[in-house]
């Protein structure tokens, strides 16, 4: 089971489509996130990611801009979207009925 933070770096890395790679997927979860991350907690999951089978990598080319070195790009596999589609479904039993409190019970300053 995936915990939240690491379902929304999984989810990052789909919606970038194998373009994604530790800097800008950090800079996309800051934007969405309420919580304050740092990017070694992000290397870590996306590291954890990667053994668990969820994610690949694979190098970029080497940059003058980076010093010779070279990017490492992530990608989503089938593995990984098998655990998205088990988070969510999990997510959707857990939250069913949900929405009948809502409209019960709302409160003012939603």
């Amino acid at each position: 089971m995936l915990t939240k933070l690491e379902e929304q770096v999984l989810m990052t890395v789909w919606r970038f489509k194998g373009e994604g790679y530790g800097v800008n997927i950090f800079q996309y979860l800051e934007e969405i996130n309420d919580k304050k991350l740092t990017l070694g907690v992000v290397y870590d999951i996306l590291e954890r990611l990667a053994r668990n089978g969820f994610v690949k990598t694979q190098f970029g080319s080497p940059t003058p801009v980076r010093g010779g070195m070279r990017k490492k790009f992530y990608g989503i596999t089938d593995n990984g979207i098998r655990e998205l589609i088990k988070s969510r479904e999990v997510y959707d039993r857990v939250m069913d009925g949900f929405n009948e409190l809502l409209d019960q019970q709302r409160p003012e300053d939603v």
